[in-house]
């Protein structure tokens, strides 16, 4: 990531927090990257452990005492976010909230950012689900103030899907983001026209998700058990049935790539002081026969939301899968089948939210570099006003200006377009500055890009003059149509 975030150029800073896993992903205006954590994944797990030492461990080194330590052990805080509900960690005697727990999730992402770039991250776009209602949205934003950040933007998970599937393409069309994620479920309805993206409705279930599907697979082994004669009472144990269920979720993982699997557990399970082995073959037609009413529900809720609309689901252009669980063949087969339509692919669908997260803040202006990284402006640069669009599906704009001051009158301007380097690559013509201070400017902008310009302003005798300010930049893609949940926070 040799380049990103140092003064020549923006840092765009974009999250996923997760039920599950969370991710962070960076724009530089020219290349989206995931940044990978200090384990070398791209993804985190949404786990926090504090021990009786009350020290605190995020992400997979939480996730190992999941099972062995439940107690001390959260995930799936998300889905309490905006609940007064708190939390314990008994063995350090403390309770934490959800959004204290998703603010180190947060803090752990930011930190990643700078040990691989080399910044630590003050601005960002947050993306939660598009059936956040405001109490769970001020909580997410409550979460990143307290992870250190100066200002946030909200943005709709399939509003950053979306924008990530569809940066690079301008055709009109409906799109539906099926989005199937480790703790919720969300469909929405999408339209791009005319260069704009806007989320025409939305529908979904906050307690549907990849976990439900790991339930039914451990509800599965309990059963094949129990056939063998074994009764068992489901009831207790909660951390010997953790155990279970995280060995269900591996098998369910494997089955992606797999045909079949052995559902084992090192170790007998205990429950009501019996020890159980659990050695089960499993595989893909056992695994799609329990997880089909599950799938099923999600698809109602898509049929339920083209119905709403009037539409069918042939009218749809794509459809986008988003979240782990979309991994799934029989969930991507069942899906394609239902909705009679394409499955759009080259996409990862773990990251995908938190690589729309970022090129949503590039399109909001969002740098997300400290104060003391970017220039410094000149003070007795020559002031200009500037109007362009800071996001446009036009490949020429124009920029309308007039100098509003400076110790230097300005006969000319000229935009110069730079790479991520610094090197110009295009120039355009000379525009006269009138006896107004007017002047208006062409452009040329590098497609799905963000296109930086520095401005070369020049006095009658040929001579350069400082503006402030002394660049700006067009985000050359699809615009948001009524950006949703653009709430923003500051620290006073």
């Amino acid at each position: 990531m040799a380049g990103l975030g140092t003064s020549k150029g923006p840092l765009y800073v974009g999250f996923d927090l997760g039920t599950t896993n969370s991710a962070a992903s960076v724009f530089d205006g020219h290349e989206v990257k995931v940044v990978r954590n200090s384990a070398g994944g791209a993804l985190t797990p949404s786990v926090v452990r504090i021990d009786g030492k009350g020290r605190t461990t995020i992400g997979q080194r939480a996730l190992r005492f999941a099972d062995k330590d439940p107690a001390n052990t959260h995930r799936e805080f998300k889905r309490l976010m905006g609940t007064a509900q708190t939390l314990a960690f008994p063995d350090a005697g403390v309770s934490k909230s959800p959004q204290e727990l998703g603010a180190m999730v947060l803090g752990a992402l930011r930190k990643d950012i700078e040990d691989v770039i080399g910044v630590l991250p003050e601005r960002a776009v947050i993306s939660v689900p598009a059936l956040f209602e405001l109490p769970q949205s001020s909580a997410t934003s409550e979460a990143a103030k307290l992870a250190g950040f100066e200002q946030v933007e909200l943005l709709q998970e399939p509003i950053a899907s979306a924008l990530a599937a569809g940066w690079s393409d301008n055709d009109p069309g409906a799109w539906l983001v099926y989005d199937l994620g480790g703790g919720t479920f969300d469909v929405s309805l999408l339209e791009t026209r005319d260069g704009l993206l806007r989320v025409v409705a939305h529908d979904g279930d906050n307690f549907l998700g990849g976990r439900d599907f790991d339930r039914a697979l451990m509800a599965w082994a309990l059963d094949q058990i129990d056939a063998r004669g074994q009764t068992i009472d489901r009831s207790k144990d909660a951390g010997e049935l953790g155990r279970l269920r995280l060995a269900a979720e591996q098998a369910k993982i494997e089955l992606s790539r797999a045909n079949e699997v052995e559902l084992l557990l090192d170790e007998p399970l205990v429950l009501g002081g019996q020890e159980y082995e659990v050695d089960l073959q499993l595989d893909r037609n056992i695994l799609d026969q329990v997880c089909m009413p599950l799938v099923d529900r999600t698809l109602t809720v898509c049929e339920r939301l083209l119905r709403s609309q009037g539409m069918r689901p042939d009218q749809l252009s794509r459809v986008v899968l988003v979240g782990g669980p979309s991994v799934m063949p029989m969930v991507r087969h069942k899906v394609a089948e239902s909705l009679a339509t394409d499955i759009a692919e080259g996409f990862d669908p773990m990251t995908l939210v938190a690589q729309g997260a970022s090129l949503y803040a590039a399109t909001a202006g969002l740098d997300g570099r400290p104060a003391a990284s970017k220039p410094k402006s000149d003070p007795d640069a020559a002031k200009l006003w500037c109007q362009f669009p800071p996001v446009t599906a036009d490949i020429n704009p124009h920029v309308v200006g007039k100098v509003e001051g400076g110790a230097v009158a300005i006969a000319s301007i000229q935009l110069d377009r730079v790479d991520s380097s610094g090197t110009a690559t295009w120039h355009s013509p000379v525009a006269e500055v009138d006896a107004e201070g007017a002047f208006v400017l062409d452009t040329e902008l590098v497609p799905h890009k963000v296109n930086r310009f520095l401005i070369a302003a020049k006095d009658e005798a040929g001579k350069a003059v400082a503006t402030d300010p002394a660049e700006i930049t067009v985000v050359h893609g699809v615009t948001i149509g009524d950006p949703p949940l653009s709430r923003s926070i500051g620290v006073a």
